[in-house]
């Protein structure tokens, strides 16, 4: 081997050991920056409630909105697609939507004698409890 050759072999070699180092100082800053508090409490993503058949009123109560709309929207279909349903002759019944569906729950849930029933006896009550009570 040339002197040449052997001072290329080690040039080489010096850029490849520096590359190497300077990617694991990015990989390592970036893994870091990924689990900064300030940052992290920013990119935490929301994980969504889901309410279970078993709720009873403490925990519809303390529900974000989205996860009520969620179990009003399931529990709607579920009522529409029931063979009972078209025999309920209230109109208030017949109108009602995803979202009334939620206030009637909301009020169910707002009598203290309610709290112990499960959401999913709630979602079977409370728009024939409160059919004729809107308007």
């Amino acid at each position: 081997m040339t002197v040449l050759s052997e001072g290329l072999g080690r040039a080489w070699h010096r850029v490849v050991v520096w590359a190497i180092a300077v990617g694991l100082v990015v990989a390592v800053a970036i893994a870091n920056v990924g689990t900064s508090p300030a940052i992290a409490a920013n990119l935490k993503p929301e994980v969504p409630v889901e309410l279970s058949s078993q709720a009873t009123a403490e925990t519809w109560n303390a529900a974000p909105e989205a996860a009520k709309l969620t179990y009003c929207t399931k529990a709607y279909q579920s009522f529409r697609s029931a063979p009972a349903q078209s025999y309920i002759i209230s109109s208030n019944v017949q109108a009602m939507t995803p979202e009334t569906f939620c206030e009637k729950l909301d009020r169910f849930y707002s009598f203290e004698l309610h709290e112990d029933t499960t959401l999913s006896e709630a979602a079977g009550l409370a728009p024939l409890l409160f059919a004729d009570l809107d308007g």
